[in-house]
């Protein structure tokens, strides 16, 4: 089952959906796109059913973007994630709800959220990881890795 917390209108932050009963969840919340960012290891170790999964997101009717990021690797969570960041931005701007995870939604996710919010937003990173652990107390990313994402997403302008 999947456990959440819904940072601001039309972001969830949380763990990763393992089946339909969880994709169902995602639709009764009104979720109309999820940002995986769960990589090949993860989905082997949890033994996802990717097809199954991939299935339930298509008869829910549920846009689906995977950015796949190796987890405890701040080196790798730095470089990647503005990727996900300007889907998310993107998603947003097309009104959709979307939600975010990794594995637990204690990293990764969390990182892609405020790297958005930080620049997409222009929140300050402390003001924004303040935000976002009012609604998710268990975030925990690695703030040099979102340092090093505003950095290269600053010289996109």
């Amino acid at each position: 089952m999947i456990n959440f917390g819904h940072i601001d209108h039309g972001i969830y932050v949380g763990s990763a959906p393992q089946n339909s009963a969880d994709v169902a969840r995602l639709k009764e919340m009104k979720v109309s796109a999820v940002i995986s960012l769960q990589s090949d290891m993860d989905i082997k170790a949890h033994r996802i059913d990717w097809k199954k999964l991939q299935s339930a997101y298509e008869y829910n009717s549920i846009y689906f973007q995977r950015f796949p990021i190796v987890d405890f690797d701040e080196k790798d969570l730095g470089r990647k994630l503005p990727n996900p960041a300007r889907a998310l931005d993107e998603l947003r701007r097309l009104d959709h709800e979307v939600y975010v995870h990794c594995n637990a939604g204690i990293c990764r996710a969390p990182a892609t959220v405020l790297t958005y919010l930080c620049h997409f937003q222009d929140l300050g990173v402390e003001q924004g990881l303040d935000f976002i652990r009012q609604r998710r107390p268990q975030a925990n990313p690695y703030i040099s890795s979102v340092v090093l994402a505003l950095a290269e997403l600053s010289n996109d302008i």
